[in-house]
């Protein structure tokens, strides 16, 4: 018991150690927000750092030092109220403190013009998405946060930094209705598609700084099959490669020749893009690269009727012109949009046509599979598509659009450059989105097409078959003096293994900054003899929306002095937004711009905070909010409050209460007789003058 006394006496009962505990607390808070060298050093940000156990002991231990010596030392007499109140007010304080390092969450929120948004990205935890893809659509994966992954270095394979719970034995699941009860539960996707083997994911390593390319290695195994394209480029210079050297996402690139390699047996590696499209690797067998071939030259189809005269045809292609019979009309096909957005906010292939009748010639655009065309008559003043009719200019004459693409061919707004490779042939079939298909067939495995014929830019492009080659995702670091701080957490890349019954397959996966709003890259995992492909992103934990938040329209304004031309940073970004209430629907408008947040929710609607943080340049078709929420705000207020209370009552009406006490003391003393008026007289004069006697 002694022992227990003198360690209380030196620890919670001693004012030394309590101003000791303040210093402490006060070099921990000032260390952790000003050194972020530190914080990176022990792998924490800035929150796992305010929230570590140093910070709860020492704030712990102040709060029990104060209890303990206020109510041991200091009596609670009136004139010690401002003393015991200003005490309270530093226990109330950290109190608020502690409230507001464990509850703090800040993130942003990308938010799309008339699209309700009510989720925001946490800016410091970081989850595993998943998506599965099957025959019968893409079904989204529950993610599963990985708080205990690394942030600022890297580490591999078994290190001690990657052995954390959240990184291994991942079961994938997804919400799905309990049959009985039509509630949503997460069931492990091996149970839902009925897998033959439990599948897991474990985080085996991680890149802070990195980026994901793909080249060519040997496998031996024939019946997998890549290609490499070569295009040469006219226009430049052989023999000068580019200052950095190297391959970027599987393509080797100099001023001459560009060489790419895609491959089909990997979902994210099938297609590259080129100068005027895309191309794409599909393997199928001999058969059907003969149907595919057909299925080209018959995607787009007129049905002609004018008079007694039909005619029908079926290789239609963009720019060629067709009589039609003798009937001295001619069609000549302008323009092919796959995308055409009808009056009913529906998307349909159209074609724009050139009609050259006897008596006219005007222009006439056809939906795919509708029977009402649109005339534009020609003439001076028209404008470049002419003038909109609201009846056919021409009621004899009859055309019908029908668009055919069971392979999926067309719908690009340049072109498809589609590779077939089967056991026995190589063909190339080129889909210009302007131009004519053509096609060409190999069985050597070796192919030449001149890529931009059609067009005037003509770029030799060699094919070469690669059998047992297979594409194999590798990491490259980037250098230590070509990091930003500001690219922090844009170039993570974490290794992955996917794991079933005996199988398992390791994948390299990237980070994606809006990872459920935007497409993901890579990250793809075939899983084996199942059909379904798994794909992993790394991204920013999702956390709900204080509110659910509507983009009515952005605005830029230029401050006094600027115009509208104005590039440079004097500017203002306005997003009005519409913020409905998650619990009674209640809508609201509001403003958020530079220094002009908006509060919502909490005491005083001042709980969270939205605040304009980025925006889209270029069609401001989004906006970027801050997201963030106070709490513990009102409690370290009031303790503000109690200390400014207590010391006014310190050092203003202590003395007050002290002098009052006396008085009172003095004046019970001399209605006792305990003591003289003379003695008051005494102790209340000058010493320098003269004492009056009684």
């Amino acid at each position: 018991m002694a022992f227990l006394a003198t360690v209380y006496r030196k620890t919670l009962g001693s004012v030394v150690f309590g101003i000791s505990l303040m210093v402490l607390l006060a070099a921990y808070i000032a260390v952790g927000s000003g050194l972020a060298s530190l914080r990176e050093w022990l792998e924490m940000n800035e929150m796992q750092f305010f929230r570590a156990w140093p910070i709860l002991v020492l704030s712990i231990l102040l709060m029990l030092n104060l209890i303990c010596v206020t109510v041991e030392r200091i009596p609670l007499t009136p004139p010690r109220y401002g003393v015991w109140t200003i005490h309270m007010g530093v226990i109330v304080l950290v109190m608020g403190m502690i409230f507001y390092f464990m509850l703090k969450q800040e993130g942003l929120a990308i938010v799309f013009q008339g699209r309700p948004t009510s989720h925001y990205y946490d800016s410091f935890e970081r989850s595993l998405f998943m998506r599965l893809a099957t025959p019968s659509g893409t079904y989204r994966v529950d993610p599963r946060e990985l708080g205990s992954l690394p942030r600022f270095k890297t580490y591999l394979t078994d290190s001690k930094e990657m052995a954390g719970r959240d990184l291994h034995g991942i079961v994938p699941t997804m919400r799905w209705p309990n049959s009985q009860t039509g509630a949503l539960e997460a069931v492990p996707l091996a149970q839902q598609f009925k897998l033959d083997d439990d599948l897991r994911l474990d985080v085996l390593a991680y890149y802070p700084f990195a980026t994901i390319s793909s080249g060519p290695v040997q496998t031996g195994d024939k019946n997998v099959t890549s290609i490499e394209l070569s295009i040469r480029d006219p226009h430049a210079a052989e023999g000068h490669p580019h200052t950095d050297g190297a391959e970027h996402d599987g393509h080797t690139h100099d001023q001459a020749v560009m060489t790419r390699w895609i491959s089909a047996d990997e979902p994210s590696r099938r297609m590259t893009p080129l100068a005027l499209g895309v191309a794409e690797h599909r393997v199928v067998d001999d058969a059907e690269i003969d149907k595919i071939i057909a299925a080209a030259h018959a995607i787009h189809r007129l049905e002609v009727k004018i008079g007694d005269v039909a005619q029908t045809i079926s290789d239609v292609e963009v720019g060629q012109t067709y009589p039609i019979g003798d009937s001295g009309y001619t069609i000549k096909v302008e323009s092919y949009q796959p995308d055409w957005v009808t009056i009913d906010q529906k998307r349909v292939p159209a074609m724009t046509l050139l009609v050259t009748a006897p008596q006219q010639s005007f222009r006439r655009m056809v939906l795919a599979d509708r029977a009402e065309p649109t005339d534009f008559k020609l003439g001076e003043g028209a404008g470049p598509m002419g003038q909109r009719q609201t009846k056919p200019l021409d009621d004899q004459l009859q055309i019908t659009y029908s668009f055919n693409d069971e392979y999926h061919l067309a719908g690009r707004e340049q072109g498809l450059w589609l590779i077939l490779t089967s056991p026995q042939r190589t063909a190339l079939v080129a889909i210009p989105a302007q131009g004519k298909v053509e096609e060409l067939q190999s069985t050597d495995g070796k192919l030449q097409y001149m890529l931009g014929g059609n067009v005037g830019l003509p770029m030799p492009v060699t094919i070469v078959r690669h059998d047992g080659t297979q594409l194999v995702d590798q990491v490259t670091e980037i250098p230590a003096n070509q990091r930003r701080r500001d690219e922090l957490g844009f170039n993570q890349v974490v290794l992955v293994q996917v794991s079933m019954g005996e199988w398992s397959r390791q994948v390299l996966v990237p980070y994606a900054q809006w990872a459920l709003d935007t497409s993901w890259q890579g990250g793809f995992v075939p899983l084996a003899d199942t059909g379904l492909i798994l794909q992993l992103q790394l991204g920013n934990t999702v956390l709900p929306m204080p509110a659910r938040v509507v983009l009515d329209r952005f605005e830029l304004v230029n401050y006094m002095g600027g115009t509208p031309q104005t590039t440079n940073l004097f500017r203002d970004f306005k997003s009005h937004l519409t913020l409905i209430d998650p619990q009674s629907g209640q809508k609201r408008q509001a403003v958020a711009h530079m220094n002009n947040p908006i509060y919502f929710g909490g005491l005083g609607d001042s709980y969270w905070t939205l605040f304009q943080a980025q925006w889209d340049p270029d069609g401001q078709r989004f906006t970027v909010l801050g997201v963030g929420n106070r709490p513990g705000v009102w409690v370290m207020t009031l303790g503000c409050v109690m200390i400014t209370v207590g010391l006014l009552w310190a050092f203003y009406l202590k003395p007050v209460l002290i002098r009052r006490m006396k008085q009172k003391a003095l004046a019970k003393a001399m209605a006792s007789g305990r003591l003289a008026p003379g003695k008051i007289r005494q102790q209340n004069q000058p010493q320098d003058e003269p004492v009056a006697s009684a």
